[in-house]
């Protein structure tokens, strides 16, 4: 009878251990779902929050002066680093003097934003040929 006993008690006690790391390895993987989780959502939040700052930067190009959109320009919003990059403007012609008819015509612009959010850089960019704001003759 004592031996009964002392193997009940024993498989009793195999099979509390064994429910403990079960609920420990549950509380591990629990948690790292949860950072993994919480990394992916700021990996998210921050590709629509590029594509904002893309569209921003989009318009702002579109109300720029022609002289203001044919020249590099680069900055901050936030955390996202961005930088415009123009393109010959469709107008000009290698090897020719620019007409000053054709001095508001579309300029193609490449935008890059670049930042870092869950450990990793990344960077999303918007190519667009952008008519420059035309400016009104003063009376």
């Amino acid at each position: 009878m004592r031996r009964a006993r002392g193997g009940k008690r024993g498989y009793i006690l195999a099979e509390a251990l064994v429910s403990a790391a079960l609920a420990s390895l549950a509380g591990v993987l629990a948690v790292t779902l949860l950072v993994w989780s919480a990394r992916t959502i700021d990996r998210a939040q921050s590709a629509v929050g590029a594509i904002r700052v893309l569209d921003r930067l989009y318009q702002e190009s579109r109300l720029a002066s022609p002289e203001a959109l044919g020249r590099p320009a680069s900055g901050y919003v936030g955390r996202y680093q961005w930088v415009r990059i123009p393109g010959r403007p469709l107008g000009d012609v290698a090897g020719q003097e620019p007409d000053l008819k054709l001095a508001d015509s579309p300029i193609p612009v490449r935008l890059v934003v670049q930042w870092t959010a869950g450990g990793k850089a990344d960077r999303r960019q918007l190519q667009a040929i952008v008519r420059p704001a035309i400016t009104e003759p003063a009376p």
